[in-house]
């Protein structure tokens, strides 16, 4: 008696451990934080250790249905990335390799870099996946463990409903009293919760797929009849209804609208047909039983209640712009800018290159750039939005086959569960969870739900029930029940009065004793990462707000030029010599680890001589606000010494402070310049090299070492880093490195981002500055046609740079190197519109028009665009001051969209100008026509017609010295 309660209490520790580790994961930023991947380590060990304790005790033995295998090839898999490997395993395994990784072959770059011996690329990131798998395999096994009868599934399911009802709640609240933050206080450098409904979640698709997995359960709980009840109103087995009027109350006049009305506001189409998909599964089901009968009606009406007033709050047309894709089953108008598309067709080619083992649990955001041949945002992906691709891509073929055996698992307990069972009760439970599950798999292909551990943990536990419930439910001969449970024999039972211990529970407890060396160092590293994540958000958002450094470089709208920044000798040439030489001003944060507690140096802020001149006090902030991201990136890899993009972050961000520092010395050398000098110099030693560097410009030379250190610890993390090789690059002289290591450096980061277009300019830059020109312009143009975002940055860079005198020299030379498109043509004339007179930008004034008529020319133009083009062509005339040519472009445009508003209205405008006042009233009374209430209009139509009366009366006069200006042409 005394072990049953003990037993029994485990079980019940058992449940809150699982229940409260499960809603801390949410909680925290819904799964996205090293602490949620703690939590959930922490849970998922603790439970598995109660189930095994719990089971040696009772002697119970409970089989997992074949799962093991997928839960151990998983495991084998993880362990098998991680493992250093000979050079010749790994060329076999993963041959792709050797192409990305050329500089760690060459004997000028691998004695620094040293030897890369793992299968994956991000074993910082393989490593935390590995334990969350850990932890996924110990939530499924403990709850197939815990699971001894119905009503413990129920109990798990009446959790995750209440658990998505106080979600949802929680997330309207958050949304009607947004003040930005999550939870009212904790600001997140990439989302708010002012944009929709997210709850604890930072991403609303995760939001709508936690939804969608407690959907199933919610209408369950709101239709489910205990036992009693059903005895006492039913003698009909499976007959269902709700426990009292009290639930039936609460659930549906509160619960339901709560949640219908925070998934409809989340706006996440993926997860709101995700829950339909739950929610139908769920209805079939319970239909089926009996539960819903004739209150279907009532359930429709409350639906309809709440779905009217919140499209309402979201208005019509956002609902028809966000779904008329869907419903006419377009791809093309749901993925309109394209951005899946792309990245599965990257993602897709990049998975045939790493088949064999796969690039590495979590290894998708550093080797998706190299695949990324363009860029349309500054946005870059953490993962592949489709959950199937991301698996192929980081575990290759093993672990996608790893996954397919787990669906085909999961539909073989579906059946056996669902299709199979005598009893009702087991079979609605099942086919409840089966919704979810099947949600969570359509989900997966469009989103990265599957990485999610908030998600990933129910979804566990949920899978878990479903196995649970096709061995209890299984009461027919066709399914043995030795497929899930080994019965005790009759031996065992005579010789010792209760079963043996068997080899499934001690599986279970040494498979937690041998996790313990692999899950504890995890559990304590995401431990520190949680702490190291504040400071790493505390970093981003003061760099966001710090805005771009470049723009303190280009001087543009302040007293500073270029001359004043760079040296005079290397700028007062021609074009290619002015990119050269300002390309160390230009970023690279589109990606956006030792301990180094302490660290000081001989200088700070403080320290530094106040600017004089052409920058004061707006480079003093700067220094400031980058001495403090420096202070939050030191805090991050002391913290979590192994996050590669903080180290390469850190080697950044001491390189723009020296950049800074260096404007304002005595001898303002660009980097560059500074390297050209120390190679031409041929110092005797590195120590004479650094004693000549000090003694030149100063103690803040000391920030390059720290920049080169820190590169070269990212590197080593991560060898997909090409910022930090193109860092190493720039200062391999320091470490006493030849042009041709230099070279070999480049050649390198290259390798890694092929169309970086960023990359590619600098180095090109670098090329042109050593002497191989036509090597910068291969790599300038390359760069130029990596996509519209690196176009856009690359001309906001470069237009302007060179003098007032050579401007024209300038535009020829950036229109003959890029050949321009007529989108980068509408740029360039637009920013060198802001800064000259349109008489000095004839040349560019004519590629621009040839643009335009070029475009004008195409038959597949429609009229709107046409009319656009036109109207673009009369501002360009107009700015030229062909005035005639102008009126001629308007004409044209109302020609090819009479109902152009601001056709007809620039050209009333032109034509008023030149004095043609009756045609100019005619199109500026069809204006007033369209917009009846607009007192400016109406005013300026007045005074037209006034104008127009006057010039027929002059017309009139004796000697019509001007008859004829009030007749249309």
């Amino acid at each position: 008696m005394h072990n049953k309660a003990v037993i029994s209490l485990i079980h019940r520790i058992t449940d809150g451990v699982l229940i409260v580790g499960l809603a801390l994961t949410v909680l925290l930023l819904g799964g996205r934080s090293p602490w949620a991947e703690a939590v959930l380590l922490a849970t998922a060990l603790m439970s598995a250790s109660l189930a095994a304790v719990a089971g040696i005790l009772s002697r119970r033995s409970v089989r997992l249905g074949g799962a093991e295998w997928v839960l151990v090839g998983g495991v084998l898999l993880g362990i098998i990335q991680l493992c250093p490997l000979p050079a010749g395993w790994l060329h076999v395994l993963s041959p792709h390799m050797d192409h990305l990784l050329p500089g760690w072959r060459s004997p000028a770059t691998a004695s620094v870099l040293g030897e890369w011996r793992t299968i994956s690329l991000a074993p910082q990131e393989t490593r935390p996946g590995l334990g969350l798998w850990i932890g996924y395999s110990f939530l499924f096994a403990t709850t197939v463990y815990r699971i001894q009868k119905i009503e413990h599934v129920e109990h798990y399911l009446r959790f995750i409903a209440l658990g998505i009802v106080v979600v949802a709640g929680f997330g309207l609240l958050q949304y009607l009293f947004a003040n930005g933050k999550f939870f009212w206080f904790y600001e997140h450098p990439f989302a708010h919760t002012r944009d929709a409904v997210k709850g604890s979640f930072v991403n609303r698709n995760h939001f709508a797929e936690f939804i969608a997995l407690g959907m199933g359960p919610l209408l369950w709980w709101l239709l489910y009849r205990r036992p009693a009840d059903r005895a006492k109103r039913s003698s009909k087995t499976g007959s269902f209804s709700t426990d009292s009027a009290v639930e039936q109350h609460l659930l549906c006049w509160m619960a339901v609208p709560v949640v219908v009305v925070a998934l409809l506001l989340s706006f996440s189409r993926g997860g709101i047909t995700a829950s339909l998909v739950a929610a139908l599964v769920a209805g079939v089901a319970l239909a089926g039983a009996g539960a819903v009968r004739g209150r279907w009606m009532w359930i429709a009406l409350v639906g309809l209640a709440v779905i009217a007033p919140a499209i309402a709050i979201i208005g019509p047309q956002t609902v028809t712009a966000r779904w008329q894709g869907v419903f006419r089953f377009q791809w093309s108008e749901i993925d309109s800018a394209q951005a899946r598309t792309h990245v599965w067709q990257n993602t897709w080619r990049a998975a045939r290159d790493f088949w064999m083992t796969g690039s590495g649990i979590g290894s998708f955001s550093v080797v998706h750039p190299h695949y990324q041949s363009a860029r349309y945002s500054g946005h870059y992906y953490t993962h592949a939005e489709n959950g199937f691709l991301q698996v192929l891509l980081e575990t290759g073929l093993p672990g996608f086959l790893i996954l397919l055996a787990g669906l085909i698992l999961v539909a073989r307990w579906t059946w056996v569960a669902v299709i199979q069972a005598s009893d009702s009760r087991h079979r609605t439970g099942a086919a409840v969870i089966a919704g979810g599950l099947l949600a969570f798999t359509l989900h997966g292909l469009v989103d990265y739900v599957w990485y999610n551990p908030a998600l990933a943990g129910v979804v566990s536990v949920l899978a878990g029930c479903l196995a649970a419930l096709a061995r209890l439910g299984v009461r027919s001969a066709s399914v043995p029940q030795t497929t899930f449970q080994k019965p005790f024999s009759a031996t065992e039972l005579a010789q010792t009065g209760r079963p043996r211990l068997t080899l499934p529970v001690l599986g279970l407890s040494l498979a937690v004793v041998l996790s313990l060396p692999i899950v504890a160092p995890i559990l304590t590293e995401r431990y520190r990462a949680g702490f190291a994540e504040l400071a790493w958000h505390r970093y981003l958002i003061l760099y966001r707000q710090s805005g771009d450094i470049e723009e303190l470089f280009r001087g543009e709208d302040k007293s500073a030029t270029v001359q004043d920044l760079d040296s005079t000798e290397a700028l007062g040439g021609n074009a290619q010599a002015d990119l050269a030489a300002s390309a160390d001003a230009i970023p690279n944060e589109d990606a956006e680890n030792r301990e180094q507690a302490d660290r000081t140096y001989s200088f700070s802020p403080a320290e530094i001589q106040s600017p004089e001149g052409v920058f004061g006090q707006q480079l003093k902030e700067a220094i400031e606000r980058e001495w403090e991201m420096i202070r939050c990136l030191q805090d991050v890899v002391r913290l979590d010494p192994k996050r590669a993009e903080a180290h390469l972050r850190l080697a950044k961000a001491y390189l723009r402070l020296f950049h800074l520092q260096q404007s304002c010395c005595a001898n303002p050398m660009p980097l560059s310049q500074i390297r050209d000098a120390a190679l031409h110099a041929q110092f005797a030693s590195v120590q004479e090299l650094r004693s000549w560097l000090r003694a030149a410009f100063g103690d803040h030379v000391e920030l390059l070492d720290r920049a080169s250190e820190e590169s070269l610890i990212a590197c080593r993390l991560c060898p997909l880093q090409a910022e930090a090789y193109f860092i190493l690059g720039q200062t391999s002289f320091l470490r006493g490195e030849s042009e041709g290591t230099l070279l070999t450096w480049y050649e390198q980061a290259l390798a890694v981002r092929p169309n970086d277009g960023d990359l590619l300019f600098r180095i090109g830059a670098e090329f042109a500055f050593i002497g191989r020109l036509e090597d910068g312009i291969a790599l300038w143009r390359k760069a130029f046609s990596c996509g519209p975002w690196y176009r856009e940055r690359l001309l906001r860079f470069l237009v302007g740079r060179s003098p007032p005198e050579l401007v024209d020299q300038e535009i020829a030379f950036l229109l003959e190197t890029f050949e321009p498109d007529l989108e980068s043509l509408r740029l360039m004339y637009r920013l060198y519109r802001k800064r000259y007179p349109p008489e000095m930008l004839t040349r560019l004034q004519r590629t621009y028009a040839s643009a335009l008529q070029a475009a004008l020319s195409r038959d597949e133009v429609a009229s709107e665009e046409r009319s656009n083009l036109w109207l673009e062509a009369y501002f360009l005339f107009q700015d030229a001051g062909d005035e005639e040519q102008a009126i001629a472009c308007a004409r044209e445009a109302v020609r090819a969209n009479p109902a152009s508003y601001r056709a007809r209205y620039y050209l009333a405008i032109s034509l008023e100008k030149v004095g043609m006042y009756a045609e100019a009233e005619e199109h500026l009374r069809w204006c007033v026509q369209r917009r009846p209430g607009h007192r400016a209009l109406q005013k300026r139509l007045q005074d037209v017609a006034s104008k127009r009366l006057e010039a027929e009366r002059l017309a009139r006069m004796p000697g019509g010295e001007i008859a004829g200006f009030g007749r249309s042409r």
